[in-house]
């Protein structure tokens, strides 16, 4: 079965919205690969605290509906996880 991901990547990253469009349903064999991918697309940014955020999607609608999740300055997509 396979199992939705959601990512935040924060703007800082020049290509962040252009790395969420190519990695939007696309199904990786394990979460491994996905993080592996989705670093070797995003370009370089000088921004310290411009970190790549992965989310289940139990976890980002907890984490939404607590408001804990804060969305500005991401483009936000999906993947799915062939198995964990």
């Amino acid at each position: 079965m396979k199992k939705t991901h959601i990512v935040l990547i924060p703007v800082a990253f020049e290509n962040a919205r252009l790395v969420c469009n190519h990695i939007q349903e696309t199904v990786y064999v394990d979460m491994a690969r996905a993080r592996v991918d989705i670093k070797n697309r995003l370009c370089e940014t000088d921004e310290p605290d411009a970190f790549v955020q992965i989310y289940s999607m139990d976890e980002f609608m907890e984490e939404v509906n607590e408001d804990l999740l804060n969305f500005e300055g991401c483009f936000i997509s999906y993947f799915k996880i062939e198995k964990l």
